[in-house]
């Protein structure tokens, strides 16, 4: 369901063909979850607010697509800049949405800006920012808040998994309690791909992978 705020609006013919779905696939065992995920949120409040007043979902994801006006997957958005300060404006803007906008369950890909600056040259070390990244972790535990581990583009080359690994390490120990593993799969190929590096990225962090019983989070 990724947009950006304003452009997309599943409405009643979504839920209600999620409400057709579960009819039939539920008695087979399979659990379908109504869910969104919203672009910059925080800065479209009442759109925000009203969308999901208006639509409950199951998940409520929400994402950092844009930055200075400009979509983070572009490289325009390094144009003219410090890579370095990008990245910093990048987690600071992240660590604003965390606080501004209340009903979040999941912060999705935190780390994507480093794939465009990695395809630009301009490597990502967290330690330089430490600081920053460790406010903007410690804010998203605070909140309860489970972070995303994506896996389809765990095998770019170059990489940035060192700094992925270090980044989820000070998450758990600024007390996040969750990362969930997709692979936020755009091609029905993607499905699941990567997993083996997304395991060897938990276990350098020093987590370890575990099913999260729907039970244990108020999803409401």
């Amino acid at each position: 369901m990724a947009a950006r705020m304003g452009r997309f609006c599943p409405g009643r013919e979504y839920l209600q063909e999620m409400s057709d779905c579960r009819q039939k696939f539920a008695p087979m065992g399979l659990t379908l979850l109504s869910g969104v995920e919203m672009g910059n949120p925080h800065q479209h409040l009442p759109e925000a607010t009203a969308f999901l007043n208006r639509f409950p979902m199951d998940v409520r994801i929400a994402s950092l697509h844009w930055l200075y006006g400009e979509n983070i997957h572009d490289p325009v958005c390094f144009e003219g800049r410090d890579p370095q300060t990008v990245y910093a404006d990048y987690f600071l803007e992240l660590r604003n949405l965390v606080s501004g906008f209340g009903p979040i369950d999941i912060l999705a890909h935190f780390d994507r800006i480093l794939w465009r600056g990695t395809l630009l040259g301009a490597p990502f070390d967290p330690l330089t920012l430490e600081p920053l990244v460790r406010d903007t972790l410690s804010t998203v535990a605070w909140r309860g808040i489970a972070l995303e581990l994506n896996m389809r583009l765990l095998d770019h080359t170059p990489n940035w998994r060192s700094a992925l690994a270090t980044m989820l390490s000070w998450f758990a120990e600024e007390g996040g309690r969750h990362v969930v593993v997709d692979s936020d799969a755009h091609h029905i190929n993607q499905l699941g791909s990567n997993l083996d590096l997304a395991v060897e990225v938990l276990q350098e962090a020093g987590l370890r992978p575990a099913r999260l019983s729907l039970a244990e989070r108020d999803l409401a």
